[in-house]
């Protein structure tokens, strides 16, 4: 499937960046890009500048709609994450009886827009067929509700 003019953009400016020879690995159940410079040093993927080189830079449709980016490219470590993370913000919710920690959503979604020109490059490597557009905001969000289940129970049973 043929993605956006600007997502090509960035993913083009991570394959001229690895043809300089820059290394492109994953962390943390891979999920976080860990872009190293030719002499080995680890670059500021949120910087949007290494040197003279230019990063990929900031997804806002990553950032706005996150689930079903991660679905359209099989990036199923995505809704664990959501998932978790849910899960460990309500138990310090009930911990510390602030309901007010939503701020964490948004951090992830701003992490995840940083992180999916990456991703996206990975994909597209990798050769498969995405879900679709549609398919993929569908499936993004009923993973999303799967993902969520467990914080939902916990939330419940503490009211």
């Amino acid at each position: 499937m043929a993605i956006s003019i600007q997502m090509q953009t960035r993913v083009n400016k991570i394959q001229i960046l690895t043809e300089k020879g820059y290394t492109l690995k994953t962390e943390f159940f891979n999920l976080v890009p860990k872009l190293t410079s030719p002499n080995g040093a680890q670059v500021n993927i949120y910087s949007g500048k290494y040197e003279d080189d230019l990063l990929p830079n900031f997804s806002w449709i990553a950032f706005f709609f996150p689930f079903a980016v991660a679905a359209q490219i099989r990036h199923w470590n995505y809704f664990y994450l959501i998932g978790i993370f849910g899960f460990l913000i309500e138990i310090l919710a009930l911990i510390t009886k602030l309901d007010s920690l939503a701020y964490v959503e948004l951090a992830i979604a701003l992490l995840y827009g940083y992180w999916f020109p990456y991703q996206r490059w990975f994909f597209q490597k990798s050769n498969r067929e995405d879900l679709g557009k549609i398919k993929s905001i569908f499936a993004g969000l009923g993973l999303s509700l799967v993902a969520s289940i467990p914080a939902f129970i916990l939330y419940a049973a503490s009211s």
